[in-house]
């Protein structure tokens, strides 16, 4: 389980690693880390014995990935949205698409422009102002939020039981 970016230090952390990288290595490196906070919260909800059959569960396509979690209620359809437009930044960043360079090539401007709708919405309350100038703030920021929002409801999942009760008719 990947320790929590916002736990004391942590931040510092996750910041300066990111902000060593290329514009390329912090997308990438970012969302390894989501992908990894996704992964913890499907075992969140399982005993520790049947962590490891949950491999499988997880591995595939993300869009996937992340209706079962939705159906499961991990997480929200705005969490999703954000997830994946975090991913197809990503995507492009990794597959060379448009022939991206930086976080502030004219492909990325418009879908981090919607970055302070989608984290008002997954994070209601907080006006994010004032929000990063930089394109690559505002993805920074974006993946803490959702990593943040990952891991809180993952301290709030109760567990289930190694085994259930059997169930008896009265």
């Amino acid at each position: 389980m990947i320790e929590p970016i916002f736990r004391a230090g942590r931040i510092e952390e996750f910041f300066r690693t990111l902000e060593e990288e290329s514009h390329r290595g912090c997308a990438i490196i970012a969302m390894c880390m989501m992908e990894e906070s996704l992964s913890d919260l499907y075992q969140s909800l399982l005993p520790e014995p049947t962590k490891r059959q949950l491999a499988h569960f997880t591995k595939g396509h993300l869009d996937t990935s992340l209706v079962r979690a939705m159906s499961l209620g991990l997480i929200s359809a705005d969490e999703k949205i954000l997830y994946l437009k975090l991913a197809g930044i990503r995507d492009d960043f990794a597959h060379g698409n448009y022939g991206v360079r930086t976080f502030d090539d004219p492909i990325f401007t418009d879908r981090l422009e919607e970055l302070p709708v989608l984290l008002r919405r997954v994070a209601p309350g907080n006006t994010f102002d004032p929000m990063p100038v930089l394109n690559r703030g505002k993805f920074v920021l974006a993946v803490s939020v959702l990593h943040s929002a990952f891991y809180i409801r993952m301290k709030g999942i109760v567990r289930l039981p190694k085994a259930l009760p059997a169930v008896t008719e009265s």
